[in-house]
């Protein structure tokens, strides 16, 4: 926990994931940032792995998180077969930090030039505007 006194690491929004948990521990530390924090250029650090995250583990980071979160089997999504689109579940069972946690992930990696796969249909983006 003394990563969290570093005085160099207070600028950057770290995120120490765990590839076992890798829906779960974002939803844990995310969510308890202050939206002053999402500003932040983000740093990932995937538990026992060496890596110093210069892009690269952030990119992967956020393709292992969105495979999962958007696949229509982890129950959040449903994906329409003749456009390969997805749309929100009726009835999904997750909970609302979940859907929060999709929202708090896609503005993180536009604030952090990182290119991700959203599936949505345009009607979606049309109505963010």
């Amino acid at each position: 926990m003394l990563w969290l006194f570093d005085p160099a690491q207070v600028q950057f929004l770290n995120v120490h994931i765990r590839r076992t948990h890798i829906v779960e521990d974002p939803i844990s530390q995310l969510l308890h940032h202050k939206v002053t924090d999402y500003k932040r250029p983000l740093k990932v650090h995937f538990i026992r792995e060496e890596v110093e995250d210069a892009g690269g583990v952030r990119k992967e980071f956020f393709l292992l998180l969105l495979r999962d979160i958007l696949n229509p089997d982890y129950g959040m999504f449903t994906e329409f077969p003749d456009t390969r689109r997805i749309w929100f579940k009726e009835g999904a069972l997750e909970a609302a930090a979940t859907y929060m946690l999709i929202g708090i992930v896609c503005g993180l990696a536009i604030y952090n030039f990182t290119i991700i796969n959203l599936p949505f249909p345009i009607a979606l983006y049309k109505k963010l505007q």
